[in-house]
């Protein structure tokens, strides 16, 4: 998991969760993210269905290209 910011107590609890954990910045204090961003624009729900639609398809891609590749020539 990489993430741009996380705050300083929450991070260590990812590493429970994930197989590594790459955090940019952990503020101590943390209330607000886009206080962090220059430009934080809202997200809307069709936007982030889209982009998690398009996220499992490529997952799908990724699982049927290794299927047809197989196991390497000589390794049964």
């Amino acid at each position: 998991m990489a993430v741009q910011l996380g705050a300083h107590a929450i991070v260590p609890e990812l590493f429970g969760v994930a197989d590594e954990v790459i955090c940019l910045r952990t503020p101590s204090s943390l209330s607000v993210v886009g206080e962090w961003y220059s430009q934080y624009g809202r997200t809307s729900d069709d936007e982030v269905l889209e982009l998690l639609h398009r996220a499992a398809g490529a997952e799908l891609l990724r699982r049927a290209a290794a299927d047809l590749s197989g196991p390497p020539p000589g390794s049964s």
